[in-house]
């Protein structure tokens, strides 16, 4: 193109170009979507096949048990006097403890912001909220104090502390100081160093795993852990409301926490679905009666009603009243596009189908006003035969190996074919039963006309 004048001096070249271009492009398109269904399906394939192994309620159990006496003896040393390494492992023990009840993100936990922290709510006997509340749920609140952090996705997500954690966390925030942490370091868990220096708490929990003698402490992790209290929560029944709370708490949309969190649980199939499936399958209709102990079951007025088929014979009998010839050819039947209106189309609507584009509803409709040949036709069909094509023709691009003429157009019975059905079957028709294959080719030999259709019989 000549960039002064804005004149293509082949013009049939720059069209095609912009053509083929669009072909590529959908080509690329349906190569992407199959990438993807196969990455998906593997995906799938391996999560289905990935041996999970949740956290014992044992396990969980000892790990609390053995940081809440580390946390006891290292708050009561800070207590009496400063000591770094001492202040330090308190730091981590607490994180982990807060990690473990509150099943939290490792990566939200260790960059928890002090400023955060010191917003939390406690609430005491004349607070209004506690007005409504019975005793146990007066002790729950009175034991916890609660304040909000950033999750995932810019989410504002709950934590909670016991009156022990929350104990220890002031006299950390206290010797703060003296332990060396540089006074802009924002963080509650932070450290000496810089102002970005933190805990891991992922490196915390792998330490503390191995020492507090679990079982199996490779399955206690952050993601491990968030994994059992979404399955053990499966267990209880829950409603959508509870299960909607949970979910908010722990930072997962729901659809997530059901589908990824939650791992299938195996009891609850074998011990629950199981006892439906046997009943299903043990279970007998209140109508049939033992046949062994002499009784006359339904099965028995079936086998002998005449209005039941018989599969192995394949004719059945019933009182049906058959429609007439007439009334069998008035209903109404599919118009099939003839040679000539597709070929009218193909050649009309080039532009569209070359292009691989949609014809817009008025053109079709200026088509049809246009071609006498195409008036039985209205403007949707004529949309939806052009439609068709082009899928036909996308499915090509796409498969290019595969023969570009279709299989063969369907062939529909015309009247007069009918007519000769109902005359030379007449007397299957009238007893409900199947004509053989030889009578088939008699039938063929004596109407040659038939030989299209009746060949398949």
């Amino acid at each position: 193109m000549d960039v002064n004048t804005g004149r293509y001096a082949s013009p049939a070249t720059a069209f095609a170009i912009g053509s083929y271009l669009k072909k590529i492009a959908f080509y690329l398109e349906g190569l992407s979507h199959e990438v993807n269904k196969t990455v998906l399906e593997n995906q799938k394939e391996q999560k289905r096949r990935k041996k999970i192994t949740l956290p014992s309620t044992k396990d969980i159990r000892s790990l609390k048990t053995y940081l809440e006496k580390r946390q006891h003896v290292h708050l009561e040393k800070l207590k009496e006097k400063f000591k770094f390494e001492v202040w330090k492992d308190l730091l981590g023990v607490t994180l982990t403890l807060v990690q473990l009840f509150n099943r939290r993100r490792a990566g939200e936990i260790e960059r928890v912001e002090i400023d955060d922290f010191l917003q939390y709510e406690r609430f005491n006997e004349n607070n209004e909220m506690m007005v409504n509340l019975n005793m146990r749920e007066k002790t729950q609140l009175n034991n916890y104090v609660r304040f909000l952090i950033r999750g995932k996705l810019v989410r504002n997500v709950p934590v909670m502390l016991s009156r022990m954690n929350l104990e220890c966390l002031n006299i950390l925030l206290k010797f703060r100081g003296q332990a060396g942490v540089d006074p802009n370091n924002v963080y509650l868990f932070g450290l000496p160093g810089s102002t970005e220096a933190h805990l891991s708490a992922t490196s915390l929990m792998r330490e503390f795993s191995i020492l507090c003698g679990a079982q199996n402490p490779e399955s206690l992790r952050g993601t491990e852990l968030r994994k059992h209290i979404a399955t053990k929560c499966s267990t209880m029944d829950l409603g959508n409301t509870e299960i909607r709370d949970i979910a908010e708490y722990l930072g997962h949309h729901e659809k997530i926490h059901l589908d990824h969190y939650r791992v299938p649980n195996a009891v609850k199939d074998i011990v629950r679905i199981s006892n439906i499936l046997e009943k299903a399958q043990d279970s007998q209709d209140e109508n049939l009666i033992d046949v062994d102990n002499g009784h006359h079951s339904n099965m028995e007025h079936i086998s002998h009603n005449p209005n039941v088929f018989d599969t192995n014979s394949a004719v059945y009998h019933a009182d049906i009243v058959l429609p007439s010839v007439s009334d069998q050819m008035n209903v109404s039947s599919r118009l099939s596009w003839s040679i000539d209106e597709k070929s009218l189309v193909h050649k009309e609507a080039a532009f569209y189908l070359n292009n691989l584009e949609q014809a817009p509803l008025e053109y079709c409709q200026q088509l049809i006003s246009k071609h006498n040949s195409l008036k039985r036709r209205s403007a949707n069909s004529l949309k939806a035969f052009i439609s068709n094509e082009i899928k036909r023709r996308k499915k090509q691009l796409l498969n290019p190996g595969t023969p570009s003429i279709r299989k063969g157009t369907r062939k529909y019975w015309s009247n007069n074919e009918k007519m000769m059905v109902m005359k030379h079957f007449e007397s299957y028709l009238t007893t409900n039963t199947l004509p053989s294959l030889r009578v088939c080719k008699t039938i063929i030999d004596k109407k040659p006309e038939l030989r299209r259709e009746l060949q398949k019989c």
